[in-house]
């Protein structure tokens, strides 16, 4: 027994194993794109609020891939939205002003909503720019008298 005591023992942890469940949300995203095919409201899937390990979350993203458009947004912390190779399946990750994950969202839907002008902000920049314009215009007008 004492000959045990001098040899090194390290505890390592084994990779975690996929729990199964991206494989349901894969067929929930396919079930929400069908329906956004047919011209109906698609969906969004909160992936942090779901039972998904490591394992999981890289079964995702490889299924899923990566597309052409991404997007940022600086409000409230960084949010990062990205097309996956599946157009009209978008990753939505939102992000601390530490670093630190928020939330994890799956949007299908043809054109993200967080990503379109809110009514209120388009009207705010026509002002703006009209009242631009009128300086502009009447600073021109002014120079040649």
């Amino acid at each position: 027994m004492s000959s045990l005591a001098g040899i090194a023992v390290s505890v390592v942890a084994a990779p975690a194993l996929p729990s199964g469940n991206a494989h349901a949300v894969l067929h929930e995203i396919l079930t929400m794109l069908g329906q956004l095919a047919d011209g109906q409201p698609g969906g969004a899937i909160d992936l942090r609020g779901l039972p998904l390990n490591n394992a999981d979350f890289a079964i995702l993203r490889d299924q899923l891939g990566r597309g052409e458009v991404s997007a940022s947004v600086q409000a409230a912390g960084r949010l990062e939205i990205l097309e996956t190779a599946i157009p009209g399946v978008w990753w939505h990750t939102h992000y601390t002003h530490d670093g630190d994950i928020i939330t994890e969202i799956i949007e299908i839907t043809r054109f993200p909503d967080i990503l379109a002008s809110q009514h209120a902000d388009i009207s705010d920049g026509l002002s703006r720019l009209q009242q631009q314009l009128g300086k502009a215009s009447g600073a021109k007008e002014e120079s040649h008298v």
